[in-house]
């Protein structure tokens, strides 16, 4: 690069364009792999496998304890950061806040400063990509302490290094607060759910059913028989299509991993089909305000209420198209039920197969659906969709925060902006 190129307070080196009063420095001058292995004695301590930590969020998904664990494994204590080796764990990583032994597909690594600063190096893009494509074996690759620790990083001083840990703590802190936000109203979303499709809203009379007390003045009709009649193809199952019919773009092919529970959930890998293809298969159209269920785990039973993707849409054979007489029924209300606790149970006591469990069409059809007049499912429904509205606006707010922070990260970690 051109001096005159390089502003005014930085300078070239081996790894790029850093302040002046910055080093380039290992891993190994931040943190210390620590290979202590654990002995197994009368004291029960915690345990964290690969399967415990999330993907590229340092959060814990739970702990295990060593009494359940027979492999060998390595201690860590307070303030260590924990790795995964394995290529396709190395963005599980976690900043531990209490001493416990961990499996030894995770790298110990001991900050040599009383500092948060190197748990946010080793998550920078360029750090895992390098450590990736440096991995070794076939099976299962993975790296090793001996490749990470001579990988190179821009240095500040000790002072902007507690400066950049703090502000970047502060935001994953704020991060964890939304996520305990949404956990809460989940769980109040789940206990709503339990009690509104039950018990609906101000009844006193109850009467006993095949699916437990409800309302007296409830009816129960069996899933096939809300569907439409007078709609063709109101309660049919998708299209099989094969991976020569696929194709760039064309007609949308709405796949079982859309499915969530209760929601449309959208992927970057999107699949179509082609007009020639569509008719030449005979396949059946979908539309917006159509509830697709997912005969297929997991959970076995899941739906959803089909968006508007400015694309015609067809479905894959294992989901079942299901259209209502809205004058009768209320969309929303049935997409939450067949999402509660009551509809998947049913769907998963009626599972079919070993390796790959599914319900058939025709067991799906018998599933009891309690029926509220017209006017409490709006009023059920609108209640849950508030929930959920708020549950939305927490994850958009996560999201911008989760944004925030790898922007924080990739002008703090280099340089591009001081904080001193």
């Amino acid at each position: 690069m051109d001096m005159a190129e390089i502003r005014e307070g930085y300078k070239e080196t081996e790894i790029g364009v850093i302040p002046e009063d910055w080093e380039v420095k290992p891993l190994g001058h931040f943190v210390t792999n620590i290979n202590k292995k654990y002995e197994q004695n009368d004291k029960d301590i915690p345990y964290i496998g690969l399967e415990h930590l999330e993907v590229a969020t340092g959060k814990l998904l739970g702990i295990g304890n060593t009494s359940q664990m027979k492999s060998s494994k390595n201690t860590f204590r307070k303030g260590d950061i924990l790795f995964g080796k394995l290529r396709p764990y190395l963005r599980k990583y976690h900043y531990t806040e209490f001493e416990g032994a961990c499996s030894t597909e995770i790298l110990v690594l001991r900050p040599n400063k009383n500092c948060e600063f190197p748990y946010y190096l080793i998550q920078s893009n360029n750090f895992i990509d390098t450590v990736s494509n440096q991995s070794y074996g076939t099976k299962m690759p993975r790296t090793s302490w001996k490749q990470m620790r001579s990988f190179l990083f821009p240095t500040p001083p000790l002072m902007e290094q507690e400066k950049i840990a703090e502000i970047l703590s502060s935001t994953d802190n704020h991060i964890e607060d939304l996520d305990r936000l949404i956990e809460d109203y989940e769980l109040l979303k789940k206990g709503m759910m339990q009690k509104l499709l039950t018990e609906g809203i101000g009844h006193t009379e109850f009467k006993d059913t095949e699916i437990g007390r409800i309302p007296k003045e409830w009816d129960i009709k069996p899933l096939e028989e809300i569907a439409n009649k007078e709609i063709k193809n109101s309660f049919i199952d998708g299209d099989w299509i094969e991976k020569e019919h696929l194709r760039e773009d064309g007609i949308r092919l709405i796949q079982t991993g859309n499915i969530g529970i209760g929601e449309f959930v959208e992927k970057e890998d999107k699949k179509y089909i082609s007009d020639e293809s569509f008719r030449s298969l005979n396949c059946k159209e979908v539309f917006k305000d159509d509830i697709l269920i997912c005969r297929m785990a997991e959970p076995t039973g899941r739906s959803c209420i089909v968006p508007d993707l400015n694309k015609r849409m067809i479905t894959s054979v294992d989901c079942v198209m299901l259209r209502l007489d809205t004058k009768i029924h209320q969309l929303k209300f049935i997409n939450y039920f067949l999402n509660s606790y009551q509809g998947l149970k049913y769907s998963r006591l009626n599972e079919q197969g070993t390796t790959r469990r599914r319900i058939t069409r025709k067991k799906l059809s018998k599933l009891p659906v309690p029926l509220p007049p017209l006017a409490e499912q709006e009023k059920i429904a609108s209640i849950l969709s508030s929930i959920d509205n708020q549950i939305n606006q927490l994850k958009e707010s996560k999201d911008n925060y989760t944004n925030l922070k790898h922007a924080l990260m990739d002008h703090l970690l280099t340089g591009k902006i001081r904080v001193v």
